[in-house]
């Protein structure tokens, strides 16, 4: 918790949760759709309250790890 703000992990499971969320961040979590629909990849946003803080994608399965992680205005 920080300011009384506290951190959370919001799965992102639609195009259109991935499109704001690239739009919010600048930068292109909506191309990974693809990954998600096929379950190669869980897309998070990090958020400190309601500020949306980095953009997580997580490899499927889980034991490979977080592949790539992005914050504001960030190109892969």
């Amino acid at each position: 918790e920080i300011d009384g703000n506290e951190w959370s992990f919001v799965e992102l499971t639609s195009e259109g949760e991935l499109r704001r969320e690239g739009a919010a961040m600048r930068h292109c979590v909506e191309n990974y759709g693809d990954y998600c629909d096929n379950g190669r990849a869980t897309i998070v946003s990090l958020r400190l309250g309601s500020k949306r803080v980095a953009t997580r994608r997580i490899r499927q399965p889980a034991s490979l790890g977080v592949f790539i992680v992005k914050g504001a205005f960030t190109v892969a």
